[in-house]
């Protein structure tokens, strides 16, 4: 088993679809809210922290459980001035990205590097949550493991 923690604001990857003949990324263009390019950053840095724990040991070739606990920035419009939530904002993180997006472009970030293909992944258990005074850093809390089968 492995576990690392990714600081940064974590980036969903979109779906593909065709443009000009070509398979094309929704989540690597430029929109108001993400440089373009923010993706591949985000998963470089995933990839690279993974890396630094698997130093040791060999890719995982079976099936994996994968756990990813997001950490998302809020905003500052839900805040009072005294740093208290304001009335009627929502404790979780409602809004986009979408879990399933942000999963997405963690578990093919750890493709190649944890595991082969993250067709291996079996099982996934995932929150999402707005930082805190437990975990002050936005960014993702990732751990794998193998999941040994008794034929």
């Amino acid at each position: 088993m492995i576990s690392f923690f990714t600081p940064g604001i974590p980036m969903p990857k979109g779906s593909h679809f065709i443009r000009r003949g070509r398979i094309a990324d929704s989540a690597n263009r430029k929109t108001n809210t993400r440089a373009a390019g923010a993706l591949d950053l985000w998963q470089d840095k995933v990839g690279w922290c993974a890396r630094k724990e698997m130093r040791d040991l060999e890719v995982f070739e079976g099936a994996v459980a994968v756990s990813a606990d997001f950490y998302i920035l809020r905003p500052a419009s839900h805040l009072k001035k005294d740093g208290k939530l304001r009335k009627g904002k929502p404790i979780f993180p409602v809004y986009k990205p979408d879990i399933d997006k942000l999963l997405r472009a963690v578990c093919d970030a750890m493709s190649g590097i944890v595991y082969a293909d993250d067709c291996q992944v079996v099982s996934i258990n995932s929150k999402e949550r707005y930082i805190n005074e437990v975990q002050p850093l936005a960014g993702v809390e990732v751990s794998v493991r193998e999941i040994i089968s008794s034929n």
